[in-house]
């Protein structure tokens, strides 16, 4: 006897850690070229602020944090998570009550 329930399908759902992982990616490849742009095409000068050296922090706080992207997104693919979900659904054409139960492992 084919149930109600077993026509329901589970929801899609995003995987967990791309949206634990905020986009740094982007954010420390940006850092890198602009303080490369500053560092080796810039000639102006401004007084008080030396361009050269401005660029190469830029550029160190963009590989910074590329590789605390690297290590948190490698800490967090590699946690097991186990996550359960109950559902109750009443069949409306004969009234009976089904449960059903799913785990995953991410």
């Amino acid at each position: 006897m084919k149930h109600y329930a077993d026509n329901v399908r589970p929801r899609p759902r995003p995987d967990d850690r791309l949206e634990e992982t905020p986009m740094r990616f982007g954010t420390s490849i940006a850092l890198i070229a602009i303080g490369a742009i500053i560092a080796f095409a810039v000639q102006d000068v401004i007084p008080g602020i030396d361009l050269t050296i401005a660029g190469y922090i830029l550029m160190a706080a963009g590989a910074l944090l590329l590789v605390l992207s690297l290590v948190q997104m490698g800490a967090s693919g590699s946690a097991n998570r186990r996550v359960t979900e109950s559902r109750n659904i009443q069949d409306p054409h004969t009234g009976e009550s089904i449960s059903r139960k799913e785990t995953r492992d991410y």
